[in-house]
């Protein structure tokens, strides 16, 4: 059934996702912030109009997410950067449930993970729990360090294979990198960062000593 609004469903979903994007690459910025905010309520309301106008029960359960989204972009986050990656994930989730329900696709979605490796890092940290760290991340969240309790960082990056890798880094130098082959960007956040994890996680080093 076509719903009547001013604007197609990909086109609302192909701005969310330019600005889950923006979002995603740039940390902690509140014009960031209230721009994918902004594009969930017009999805939002989208949905609010398919409900009204009986396209479907199934818009009752993307209304949930994207207001969960909405409501979880604006509370006031007691660890901003270690709550980043999550935030960008539970967006992602209620965009792609939105175009699964419309049946649009926003160009060049499909199979595009919707998390970064800084992503991965910082999720890595939480999972690794206790005395774990970021120590950075780079530009355009392409790569992250994270320091274990002993000090050792690690660089988290992909190399021109698209693998993953993990390494010691020492000065800024990547030591024997690590290919992280077991996992894809498709397998989902979770998985990769349980790779990453393990794989820095003591005794086993990415790097012995």
């Amino acid at each position: 059934m076509t719903v009547l609004y001013p604007r197609t469903p990909a086109a609302i979903a192909t701005q969310s996702r330019m600005a889950l994007g923006s979002f995603a690459a740039v940390l902690v910025v509140p014009e960031c912030t209230r721009a994918l905010a902004g594009h969930l309520a017009d999805m939002c309301t989208y949905a609010h109009a398919a409900i009204n106008q009986d396209a479907g029960p199934q818009w009752q359960a993307v209304t949930a997410d994207l207001y969960a989204a909405i409501n979880a972009l604006q509370a006031e986050a007691a660890d901003p950067i270690q709550e980043h990656a999550d935030l960008v994930s539970q967006a992602a989730e209620a965009i792609a449930h939105f175009e699964r329900t419309a049946g649009v696709a926003a160009p060049g979605a499909a199979g595009v993970p919707s998390f970064s490796v800084a992503d991965v890092t910082r999720a890595a940290v939480r999972e690794l729990g206790s005395g774990w760290r970021i120590a950075s991340v780079s530009q355009w969240s392409a790569g992250g360090v994270l320091v274990g309790p002993d000090d050792r960082r690690y660089a988290v990056g992909v190399g021109t294979d698209d693998a993953l890798y993990v390494s010691e880094d020492v000065n800024g130098r990547a030591l024997d990198p690590v290919p992280l082959l077991t996992v894809r960007a498709e397998d989902g956040l979770g998985r990769v960062t349980r790779a990453v994890a393990d794989t820095v996680r003591p005794p086993y080093h990415a790097v012995p000593s």
